[in-house]
C-alpha cells in the first residue's frame, strides 16, 4: 500500500560516501583473526564463557560498536538473530524489542545489573530502548530462552544486559558528532586513577535526534559516574556505577497511522527522568570459593500526553495523559564453589518495588475520567545452580529458583541444561530446557480504567537446541532450533473493557549464523533467522516478520582505517492501526556502512551512512522510516 511513496534526496550523504570510499582504498589496519569466547554477565549467577553457557548468547563488543557506529542502541541491536526491533516515529517513538517472537515486556533489560524494565506504564512493563544512548557502552549482552531461573519474575523471552565502560587509567575523552535531520551528539568523559588499586570515570553526554518524514524528535542529556577498586592483595574487588538521563519526545500515537494517515496533527508529547544505582561486591576466599553482594537502586518518573487517535476501521483512542513514578531496590547475596570441573552457586535476593500513577482520559469535551493508584509489590527469593562436568566431553547444568511475591503465589523456575562437545573437537551441542513466569504489570493489575486485580502470571515453558562448528580458528558455524509456549497471556477484552488472561501462543522457529575472519583485512559475519507463530483462535501477532537475515563486512586496510557495512533484510510483516485495521507491510532491506580513520594516537573520525540505498519502508503503519543520513564525528582523547 506504501510503495509508491517516495523520499527526497539527500546530496550530502552522497558526498560522504565519496569522502568515506577515498580513505578506505588508501590504508590497512590488521585486526585478530581467531575467534575467542567472551565473558557473560546476564546469563549466570558470576561471569561465565559463553561456552560453558547451554543457553543461546550473543555478545556485542566495545570493538563493534565502535566498528558500526551505529546512530542508536536501536539501530546497533538490528541485525541480530532471533531481535526485530521497531521504532515507529523514529527516535521520538517507542522503541520496542521482540526476542525470538515473544511479546515486548518479555524481555527484562538490565544497565550495570539494574533491572529497568517499568511495570508501570501502559506497555505491560516493556523497556523503551529510545531512552538509552551508545555513548558509555562497553558491550551487549543478548541471552535467548526464559531466564526465570536466575532472574525470577519478567525473563519469559530472554534479558537483554548492557555493561558500561569501565574506568581506564587517567584520559579525557570529547567526542563530537553531527548528522542530517537534526542528527547531533556531544560527549565528554574522564577517567582517573585514584590510587594503584581504585580508578573512577564520569561523564556526560547530550544528543538530539528528528525524523522529518515520521514527525518524530528526541533530545535526552546523561550523566554517569563509575568507580571500581580492589584490595592490596587482590581478593576483594568492587564496582559502582551511577546514571541519571532525562529526555524529551514527541511523535505520532501509536496505532494513530502516523504522519501519513493520523486524522488528528497533534502529536504525543513525553518526557522521563531516569536513575540508577549499582553496588557490586565481590570476595575470593580462597580459590574454590568466592561471594558476591549486589545492591540496585532505580527510579523512573515518566509524563506523556497524547492527543489521541481518531476513530477509523477500529474504535477511536480518546484524549488521555498520565504520570507515573516507580522505585525499585534489589539485594542479592551469593556465593560459588567450584571444584574439579564442577561448581556450585546459591543465595538469596530480594526486590521492593512501589509505584503510582495519575492521569486522565477524555471520552467527551468537558468529561475527564481520573485515573490514579498506587500499588507495591515484595518478592523474595531462593537459587541454586550446578554444573557437573561428567567428564571432558560432557557438562550438564541445573538451575532452579523459588519465588515468594507478598501479593501472589509462590512459584518454583527450573532450568536444564546440556553441553556436549564432540570427539573431532571441533563441533559443540547445547541443549537448554526452561519455565519462566511474568507478574502481571501494576497498569494491567491496579488502572481504575481496564485493570484487574485477579489477573494470574503468564507463563512459558521452552526447549532449544544448538549446533556449533568450528571449520578453523577464524570460522565458526552455528544452527539453532527453539519451541517456546506461552499461556495465560494478558489481553484486552473490548466487550467488558477490563484486562483479562486467555491467550495462548506457541513459537517455533531457528536460526543459522556464521562467523568468518577472511584475512587480516576482511571478515564476514551473516545470519538467518526464522519463527512461526502460532496464535490460539488463528490471530496474529504484529511488527514480527517469519524470516530475518543480515550480513555484516569489516574490512580494515592500514592500522588506522577500517570499515564495515551491514545489511539486514526482514520479510512481510502483519500490523494494524486504528485508520487501517490489519494489513501486511511489504518485505524490505536497509543498508548501513561506517568508516573510522584513527588520525594519530589522540584522534579518530568517523563517518557513517544510515540507509545507504535511501530505501523506502515502514516498520509501522504510516510511519515512513528515515531516509539516507549521513552523519560525522571526532573523538579526541588526552
Amino acid at each position: 500500500m506504501f510503495s509508491n511513496y517516495s523520499f527526497p534526496a539527500m546530496s550530502a550523504s552522497t558526498a560522504l560516501l565519496l569522502l568515506i570510499a577515498h580513505p578506505l582504498a588508501a590504508s590497512a589496519q590488521s585486526r585478530d583473526t581467531q575467534i575467542v569466547e567472551e565473558l557473560v554477565v546476564a546469563a549466570s549467577r558470576l561471569p561465565t564463557d559463553i561456552a560453558k553457557l547451554s543457553s543461546s548468547v550473543t555478545v556485542i563488543t566495545h570493538e563493534e560498536i565502535t566498528r558500526q557506529n551505529s546512530a542508536s542502541v536501536v539501530d546497533l541491536l538490528r541485525g541480530i538473530e532471533g531481535v526485530q526491533i521497531t521504532q515507529p516515529g523514529g527516535r521520538g517513538g517507542i522503541a520496542s524489542l521482540y526476542l525470538r517472537g515473544g511479546e515486548a515486556n518479555f524481555t527484562s533489560v538490565f544497565i550495570d545489573g539494574v533491572k529497568v524494565n517499568n511495570p508501570n506504564n501502559t506497555r505491560g512493563g516493556s523497556f523503551d530502548f529510545t531512552t538509552l544512548g551508545l555513548a558509555n557502552i562497553e558491550r551487549v549482552e543478548i541471552v535467548r530462552g526464559p531466564q526465570s531461573a536466575i532472574y525470577g519474575s519478567d525473563a519469559l523471552a530472554g534479558v537483554v544486559n548492557f555493561v558500561s565502560l569501565r574506568p581506564s587509567e587517567n584520559e579525557t575523552s570529547i567526542q563530537l558528532e553531527t548528522g542530517e535531520e537534526g542528527y547531533s551528539r556531544q560527549l565528554l568523559r574522564t577517567s582517573r586513577k585514584l590510587s594503584a588499586n581504585q580508578q573512577l570515570s564520569v561523564g556526560i553526554s547530550q544528543s538530539e535526534d528528528s525524523n522529518s518524514l515520521s514527525g518524530g524528535d528526541f533530545e535526552a542529556t546523561s550523566l554517569w559516574a563509575s568507580m571500581q577498586g580492589q584490595s592490596n592483595d587482590q581478593s576483594l574487588h568492587y564496582q559502582f556505577n551511577i546514571n541519571a538521563a532525562d529526555s524529551e519526545r514527541s511523535s505520532f500515537p501509536e496505532d494513530s497511522g502516523g504522519p501519513l494517515m493520523a486524522e488528528l496533527r497533534a502529536l504525543d508529547q513525553g518526557e522521563s527522568d531516569d536513575l540508577q544505582a549499582s553496588l557490586r561486591v565481590s570476595k575470593n576466599w580462597n580459590a574454590a570459593w568466592d561471594s558476591q553482594v549486589i545492591l540496585t537502586h532505580y527510579e523512573r518518573d515518566e509524563f506523556t500526553d497524547s492527543p489521541g487517535v481518531a476513530p477509523g476501521i477500529r474504535d477511536a483512542v480518546p484524549p488521555n495523559s498520565f504520570d507515573s513514578d516507580l522505585t525499585r531496590q534489589y539485594l542479592q547475596v551469593s556465593n560459588r564453589y567450584s571444584w574439579d570441573e564442577h561448581s556450585l552457586s546459591f543465595g538469596a535476593d530480594y526486590q521492593s518495588e512501589e509505584a503510582e500513577s495519575s492521569g486522565q482520559v477524555q471520552f467527551a469535551p468537558g468529561f475527564n475520567f481520573p485515573s490514579h493508584y498506587t500499588i507495591d509489590r515484595d518478592i523474595a527469593g531462593l537459587f541454586v545452580d550446578a554444573r557437573l562436568g561428567v567428564n571432558s566431553n560432557l557438562d550438564l547444568l541445573t538451575s532452579l529458583r523459588y519465588d515468594a511475591p507478598a501479593s501472589a503465589d509462590s512459584r518454583f523456575s527450573p532450568s536444564l541444561g546440556l553441553i556436549s562437545r564432540l570427539p573431532n573437537g571441533n563441533s559443540v551441542i547445547k541443549a537448554n530446557w526452561s519455565k519462566g513466569f511474568k507478574l502481571p504489570s501494576f497498569f494491567a493489575l491496579a488502572s481504575p480504567l481496564v485493570g484487574n486485580p485477579e489477573l494470574r502470571e503468564e507463563e512459558v515453558t521452552s526447549i532449544d537446541v544448538e549446533f556449533s562448528h568450528r571449520l578453523s580458528s577464524n570460522t565458526q558455524l552455528r544452527f539453532s532450533l527453539f519451541d517456546s509456549n506461552y499461556i495465560n497471556l494478558v489481553d484486552f477484552d473490548s466487550e467488558a473493557f477490563i484486562n483479562v488472561n486467555r491467550s495462548e501462543v506457541t513459537i517455533r522457529g531457528g536460526e543459522a549464523a556464521i562467523d568468518l575472519a577472511l584475512s587480516s583485512q576482511w571478515s564476514l559475519a551473516a545470519y538467518l533467522s526464522y519463527q512461526d507463530i502460532d496464535v490460539e483462535n488463528g490471530g496474529k501477532l504484529r511488527q514480527r516478520p517469519d524470516w530475518q537475515s543480515g550480513l555484516q563486512i569489516a574490512y580494515q586496510t592500514s592500522d588506522t582505517v577500517q570499515f564495515h557495512a551491514r545489511i539486514n533484510r526482514l520479510g512481510d510483516i502483519f500490523d494494524s492501526s486504528i485508520p487501517t485495521g490489519d494489513l501486511e507491510l511489504s518485505a524490505y532491506t536497509r543498508a548501513d556502512i561506517a568508516a573510522s580513520w584513527q588520525v594519530s594516537e589522540q584522534l579518530r573520525l568517523d563517518a557513517a551512512i544510515d540507509n545507504l540505498l535511501d530505501k523506502t519502508y515502514f516498520e509501522a503503519i504510516g510511519f515512513p522510516a528515515m531516509g539516507r543520513r549521513a552523519r560525522l564525528a571526532l573523538d579526541w582523547r588526552f
